[in-house]
């Protein structure tokens, strides 16, 4: 299949994650706001979605419509979900940054940074606050997993998630249990492989999940 095809694929899921999480807190099985969750993916994808135009626009390069929409879908999934109003310049800000970095800070034609991981950063940095990983519990891991089983075999990094997965129950053997309900499938199934920032030989793929998880350790565990 081809990449158009993967990213669509890649789309459908996210925004499924997006539908599920919303009816989870309409029916109280997630502590959330459904309709903030509904209003703030579409104002991330929309502004993803301008932003990426304006980008392409400018440079006058080709641009893929699909991987602005996924990554604003992504952003949604980690940011908040806060009230919207009183979120909305943080979630300007998020998006506009992240789609910036695909088009500013690129190595040989591809942009370095996981759009969305770059975001979050800079709003750590920014705002003294970053990504919240909401999208986690046991009433939403079910449909993380499958979706994701999914996207890892279109894309064909199941050693990459799995060899993330086994180095971080190693570094935090008490979590074992707790990692249906915790940020780090969604991370390890959508984020970490995502293809056009994660390298294409096995054997890189293999290293840059090590490397990823010995930072993950030292930010979370060390710091």
């Amino acid at each position: 299949m081809s990449s158009i095809t993967m990213y669509r694929l890649m789309l459908y899921y996210l925004l499924f994650l997006v539908a599920v999480a919303a009816v989870l807190s309409f029916f109280k099985l997630l502590p959330y706001n459904g309709v903030d969750i509904l209003l703030g993916a579409f104002y991330l994808v929309s502004v993803c979605k301008l932003v990426n135009y304006l980008f392409a626009k400018v440079l006058k390069v080709k641009t893929n419509t699909e991987s602005a929409l996924i990554t604003g879908f992504i952003l949604s999934l980690i940011f908040g979900p806060a009230p919207f109003l009183s979120n909305i310049i943080p979630l300007t800000v998020v998006g506009t940054l992240a789609m910036a970095s695909k088009y500013l800070i690129v190595w040989r034609g591809r942009h370095i940074f996981n759009p969305a991981a770059f975001g979050a950063v800079a709003s750590a940095a920014l705002f003294g606050n970053g990504a919240s990983w909401w999208l986690a519990g046991y009433a939403v891991a079910p449909f993380i997993i499958l979706g994701g089983l999914l996207i890892l075999k279109k894309i064909r990094r199941f050693e990459m998630a799995g060899v993330f997965l086994l180095f971080y129950i190693i570094s935090n053997p008490q979590n074992i249990l707790s990692i249906p309900s915790s940020p780090i499938l969604f991370f390890s199934l959508v984020m970490l492989v995502e293809p056009l920032t994660s390298p294409f030989k096995k054997s890189h793929q293999i290293i840059y999940a090590v490397l990823l998880i010995v930072l993950f350790y030292y930010l979370f565990c060390i710091l």
